[in-house]
């Protein structure tokens, strides 16, 4: 990986403590892996991926994850009904089809 040797120079001040801090490990880790070159091994990058994957935002995109293992609405796994007209999903020709035209 390149290290982001120059990235100081357009800055007033020298912001990588900020960059650093543990209260957004979102963004601690991209400061130590692009700004510091640290390895994916080093025990400070380590550390912070696993709280990233402890934060807040990632447990609500977990939460929101289907057992089936996607989120959101998955045509290929769920028929839509309406009054007029019934659909499935033709897995073998990945098409969506009327049943009651068939």
């Amino acid at each position: 990986m390149k290290i982001m040797s120059n990235w100081k120079t357009v800055l007033n001040d020298d912001a990588t403590d900020w960059l650093l801090e543990e209260s957004n490990p979102h963004v601690r880790y991209f400061a130590l892996r692009w700004l510091q070159d640290k390895p994916e091994t080093n025990k400070e990058v380590v550390a912070t991926r696993e709280a990233i994957a402890a934060s807040v935002p990632i447990l609500k995109l977990i939460e929101r994850q289907r057992p089936a293992g996607y989120w959101g609405w998955d045509v290929r796994c769920q028929v839509m009904e309406d009054s007029y007209l019934r659909l499935e999903y033709d897995v073998i020709n990945e098409t969506v089809v009327d049943s009651k035209a068939t």
